[in-house]
């Protein structure tokens, strides 16, 4: 299933790139998206690859209008104040040169965030129509957004899935993995936190005591310096305390701590994992396209959609022992049914057959 084309010449934004002053810390699950949309279409060139957290320079967009085609990957960025990057130029739609590709984008899913959209997302989104026939979304809840948001393209919003849960393992149709020695948890550090994710971890201590166990951080809040941790804000030594209480804890668990630096090394410590439990999304998915087992945590809104079409139950803490025999092939099912949608929107993209 995986493709082995790759397209030359198309740009990608993302916001698994940081821009160099910003606070923000990397997320390993966009990194996840990257890598699974470059599965499906080719390595992106170093150079055409952009963040969507940055205003390009007036060369980068020269760049992207040489390159034509423009993905636009990452995973909660429908907000009501959706735009392909900062300060995005509307007028860039107008150029018949230019088509923008969302892939596998989904609602912000945090309530503010997704009240109705504003003038400019609205022609932002209207605008990059006019040159594609379809669009890729993660799932449901986005496409029905979307859809009474813009009646008039309707028909035109594709619910693909995330293209992370598309591996080959999945397609295999072979037995998912029932492994349980060695276990990987990851958790969800936003809002109120610590006692959902305190006991997942102990949860997960109770229903596997035999297991290697280890808590893997998709995204790590740490300072890296003793200078950058003096000059954090009052509140911010508050967050960062709350969070080195639970590592600390999940030590005394028996928990290895795991922070990759890059997506492709998450991935490959996934490789020697047998089942996951946790928040992070596309850990979750990633297991599953792995043919593993997961047990997703249920955090927000924005994995609802997710589990409604795929089946999947959400667990909450304190009840994993319950779904453990759960049946995985009602969720391989729906990843072939997702996957002719995907299939619908790629045959649009340059050198895919």
């Amino acid at each position: 299933m995986d493709s082995n084309l790759g397209i030359n010449n198309t740009a990608l934004v993302t916001p698994y790139f940081i821009p160099r002053q910003s606070k923000k810390k990397r997320n390993l699950g966009d990194g996840f998206i990257k890598a699974a949309i470059e599965r499906r279409i080719g390595e992106f060139k170093s150079d055409l690859t952009f963040s969507t957290r940055e205003e390009p320079s007036k060369s980068e967009v020269r760049r992207l209008i040489s390159a034509g085609t423009i993905i636009i990957g990452g995973a909660n960025m429908l907000s009501d104040d959706f735009s392909p990057w900062p300060n995005f130029d509307v007028d860039l739609l107008s150029d018949d040169r230019l088509r923008f590709f969302p892939f596998g984008i989904g609602i912000n899913g945090i309530p503010k965030r997704n009240r109705g959209f504003t003038r400019k997302a609205s022609e932002i989104i209207k605008g990059i129509h006019r040159n594609i026939e379809y669009s890729s979304w993660r799932c449901p809840n986005t496409v029905s957004i979307l859809e009474a948001s813009f009646p008039e393209l309707k028909g035109r919003f594709v619910m693909t899935g995330c293209p992370v849960i598309y591996d080959s393992p999945i397609f295999q149709k072979q037995k998912f993995h029932e492994g349980i020695k060695k276990v990987a948890v990851t958790i969800t550090e936003r809002d109120d936190f610590f006692e959902r994710e305190y006991l997942t971890l102990i949860d997960v201590k109770r229903n596997f005591p035999n297991a290697d166990k280890f808590l893997v951080l998709h995204q790590d809040f740490r300072p890296k310096s003793f200078v950058q941790s003096a000059l954090m804000k009052s509140k911010d030594k508050v967050y960062l305390r709350r969070i080195e209480v639970l590592h600390q804890l999940a030590r005394d668990m028996g928990y290895s701590i795991i922070a990759p630096k890059t997506e492709l090394e998450c991935r490959q410590f996934y490789e020697g994992i047998d089942i996951h439990v946790g928040s992070r999304l596309h850990a979750h998915l990633n297991f599953l396209s792995r043919n593993k087992r997961s047990f997703l945590t249920y955090v927000d809104d924005r994995c609802l959609g997710f589990s409604e079409f795929y089946r999947f139950p959400l667990i909450t803490p304190g009840s994993l022992e319950e779904h453990l025999d759960f049946d995985f092939e009602i969720v391989r099912g729906k990843v072939f049914e997702s996957w002719r949608n995907m299939r619908k929107f790629l045959k649009q993209l340059p050198g895919v057959a």
